[in-house]
């Protein structure tokens, strides 16, 4: 009888560490899909800013690549870009980590300053040569934060 019951206190305690360590790899796994679609997100968000901004510099330098109805869809992926990466450097902790929240936002606020610059220095006389400039502040943005997102972006989905 005895011998029966340290086998059932045995077989209960197995499964109890089962199901533990079991739950314990499901939410890790569940953290890293989590932080997987965010950088994801991040990063196709940002290809929208890119390609917005060169695809303008390109038309201003009568090189269009896209048809008027692409601009305007790629006006309005843009805008939807910028608030998700905004969306993603507010609510970091859940998410990704805070040094790739702090580097997103810095990324965020110089493209907002190109948007101060354009804003401030355009007029009738100088319109062309503001926006080239703007496309440019805005791309340099990106050029000089993306490797070090993605840099973040590996160390942080590598230890999950």
């Amino acid at each position: 009888m005895e011998d029966n019951l340290n086998k059932i206190g045995l077989l209960a305690i197995a499964a109890f560490l089962g199901a533990y360590f079991a739950g314990r790899r499901y939410m890790r796994e569940k953290r890293w899909e989590a932080k997987y679609q965010a950088y994801r997100d991040i990063f196709e968000s940002i290809h929208k800013l890119k390609y917005w901004s060169e695809q303008n510099y390109l038309k201003l330098h009568e090189l269009p690549t896209c048809s008027s109805d692409k601009f305007k869809e790629m006006a309005l992926s843009y805008n939807e870009a910028r608030e998700n990466l905004w969306r993603y450097s507010h609510v970091a902790g859940i998410t990704i980590s805070d040094k790739s929240s702090k580097n997103l936002a810095e990324l965020l606020v110089k493209i907002d300053s190109a948007d101060f610059y354009y804003y401030d220095e355009r007029n009738p006389d100088n319109y062309e040569e503001v926006f080239i400039r703007y496309f440019e502040l805005i791309t340099r943005a990106i050029d000089e934060h993306l490797p070090k997102i993605t840099k973040l972006s590996k160390r942080d989905l590598r230890k999950s």
